[in-house]
């Protein structure tokens, strides 16, 4: 049985301006990417509401305050698709994924490797808060993957990119994550290209090490997208 909580604040403010059902033949003029953002609209309550493990019947509990655990996605139709771990509270707060310091960090680094976050589509691995902010299980993020997978089938990414073990792991769990740093893999799982970076988190950026090889990692990719988007026009 399901849990109900009387979260203070609902999961997201602005209502969906779509109807639940859509019929092909009132969306046969859709662009592509009018087509792939209503899907994301569509998919968005579902998940907002998705109580299929106990991380989603549990509210965000930090600060005295209580919020609704589940943060979907930035909803930017993009072939690039960053993939973090899952929400933290400052993300429960905005109902926006790593708009957090780590957050913060890592747009500062890619807009000095001339992209900005506008670029990308930003999402978790898991979709819930955890307690504490503690990784999540890998039970956890097998059942949040359903969500992946429509994600990866709607937006069809030319790259994904991973921050941190966790969503490495999610897609590529037979590579080992130390070794994959900065080089481009293939998910089997997802049928996609991966390239996994250090999650740009306080505590992995105050190693000189990693914040070293986070850098370097980020100007790789930037000029990755850079260099795929001039020779496509």
């Amino acid at each position: 049985m399901t849990e109900e909580f009387d979260f203070e604040k609902p999961a997201g403010d602005a209502p969906i301006p779509h109807k639940l059902h859509i019929s092909v033949l009132d969306v046969k003029n859709e662009t592509e990417e009018q087509r792939k953002r209503r899907m994301l609209l569509q998919m968005q309550p579902l998940v907002q509401s998705c109580s299929l493990c106990p991380l989603g019947r549990q509210p965000c509990l930090e600060h005295d305050s209580k919020f609704d655990p589940h943060v979907f996605s930035t909803m930017n139709v993009s072939p690039w698709l960053i993939c973090g771990q899952n929400p933290g509270f400052n993300e429960c707060l905005e109902h926006e994924p790593f708009v957090g310091e780590a957050g913060r960090f890592f747009n500062e680094r890619i807009e000095k490797g001339g992209l900005s976050r506008s670029k990308f589509y930003i999402t978790n691995c898991v979709l819930c808060h955890t307690l504490n902010n503690e990784p999540p299980t890998p039970e956890q993020i097998e059942m949040c993957s359903i969500f992946l997978k429509m994600e990866i089938l709607i937006l069809e990414p030319i790259l994904v990119i991973t921050l941190g073990a966790a969503p490495f792991s999610a897609f590529c769990p037979n590579l080992n994550y130390a070794a994959s740093l900065g080089k481009i893999q293939e998910s089997k799982r997802f049928n996609c290209q991966v390239f996994p970076i250090y999650h740009p988190s306080p505590r992995n950026m105050t190693n000189l090490d990693r914040l070293v090889k986070f850098k370097k990692d980020v100007k790789t990719l930037c000029k990755l997208i850079k260099a795929y988007e001039l020779r496509e026009g």
